[in-house]
Parts: C-alpha cells; structure tokens; sequence
C-alpha cells in the first residue's frame, strides 16, 4: 500500500494493557495483547471471531488508561476480517473529542499472521491515537465509535489519567 496513507502495525510486545470486551462486559486479559471484540471486530494483532449472532447492538466497552502530558498514547488498534480470509473495513469515529487534548483515527495494515486462521493475510487496521494538551494533569474522557459492514456497532469510552511528563512533547 502506499506509505504515506498506510502505516504498518506490527511486532506484538507493542500491545500493552490489555482488556478484553466481549458483550460489554469487560475482563483482564494478556498484559501483551489488547484485545476488543465484538462480530469479527477486534482491537490488536490477534484477530478472533465470535457469532456476529450474538453481538448486541451498541455494546459499549469502558477502559481507563494512563497517557504522559503531551505525548501520544494508542487507546486502540482495530481492524476486522470475515469468514473466508476477507478483509472487512470498519467505520471508526470520535464521537465525542477529549475536553483537555485531541484524538485522531490513523490507518495502517496489519502484519502477515496476525489472524492465525488466515496466516497470509494483511488486514486493514485503525489506530485510535491520543495526545493531551502540553502542561496538562489530571482526568480525560474520549469516546469512540466502531462499527462493521453488517451494521453491528460498538462504543468504547476511555478515562484517560494524564499524568505531567519528564520530557518535552517533539
């Protein structure tokens, strides 16, 4: 894909501060792998399914975070594939924008073997990056909107403890 618009996601000791959202309901997972789902949705480099039967509408998904005053932090890596190895895109949004900072959406692919059913597959993923405002302490909240080609739709809310940094934001 061309580099300017794709950036590659890879290397697995980047997934960090795992959760696992499954209904709504959240649970601890590996501290390696982040991991949200719901359909064939999922946050990380381990792409798993569940029966898109049983996904509720509008699940939503809380996870609290800490983030360095100032300097860019991933909240989510996601992407999706269907049955049969085909890439599915999703439609991520902010729906609502952090009160002390900013939020952005950037695209990228993941690597080949991400999704072990599926070992030469790249699938398309989106980074949810966010970045306080310098010099800023104290609690944020973002809440971002996910939803696949079928309609399922997920929203996943992020309290962001932002605590002040060592280092000057670049």
């Amino acid at each position: 894909m061309d580099g300017d618009r794709h950036r590659r996601f890879d290397g697995y000791d980047r997934f960090d501060d795992g959760i696992r959202a499954v209904f709504g309901a959240v649970t601890p997972a590996n501290h390696r792998m982040e991991t949200v789902m719901f359909g064939r949705i999922v946050m990380a480099a381990t792409l798993l399914a569940v029966s898109p039967s049983a996904v509720m509408a509008e699940a939503v998904s809380k996870k609290s975070l800490r983030a360095l005053s100032g300097m860019d932090r991933r909240l989510a890596l996601l992407g999706a594939a269907e049955a049969g190895c085909k890439p599915s895109p999703l439609k991520v949004s902010v729906v609502t924008q952090p009160s002390n900072g900013s939020v952005e959406v950037k695209k990228g692919l993941s690597k080949p073997g991400a999704l072990s059913e599926c070992p030469a597959l790249r699938v398309r993923v989106e980074a949810v990056i966010y970045r306080s405002n310098a010099g800023y302490s104290g609690t944020d909240r973002t809440v971002v909107r996910v939803e696949d080609p079928r309609g399922n739709v997920q929203l996943m809310q992020f309290d962001i403890d932002v605590k002040a940094s060592d280092t000057a934001p670049m």
